[in-house]
């Protein structure tokens, strides 16, 4: 796994998005040093996911790897030990909205159910909001 590359985060601009095929998956954050911080097991959720941030760049993530436990306050947060992790992509590239766009709708199809009456929204409702974005940002941004 030499072709492996620790994520630098200070290069991502927010807000950033995860797509997690695993666990049925979408999430967001505004502050990127969050995605430096899990629960135990948390690191998991980032095995073979995808970021994106706010510049339209995507990261193909392979996995996370715990470096240290967490200062206190943070465990005051998630109200259980937070561990510190290192993200390890594989690949990156720049990409068009219309992709993302096409992704996320891809990502609610896989499970349609799960998406009914989101923040009161039928995925129909989503749909359109996704269509309507016109930045990563605004697109992003909806998933907050």
């Amino acid at each position: 796994m030499s072709n492996l590359k620790k994520l630098n985060l200070n290069k991502l601009k927010p807000p950033v998005l995860v797509l997690n095929n695993e666990y049925d998956g979408i999430s967001t954050t505004k502050k990127i040093r969050d995605l430096s911080y899990v629960s135990k097991g948390g690191e998991n959720y980032y095995k073979n996911a995808i970021l994106i941030d706010a510049d339209g760049n995507l990261y193909q993530i392979l996995k996370a790897k715990i470096i240290d436990t967490a200062k206190w306050y943070y465990w005051l947060r998630y109200f259980s030990k937070v561990y510190r992790v290192t993200i390890f992509y594989k690949n990156n590239k720049k990409i068009i909205l219309e992709e993302l766009k096409k992704m996320l709708k891809e990502k609610i199809k896989q499970n349609e159910e799960k998406w009914l009456y989101w923040r009161g929204q039928l995925p129909e409702e989503i749909y359109e909001a996704i269509d309507k974005a016109s930045t990563f940002e605004e697109l992003i941004n909806l998933f907050y």
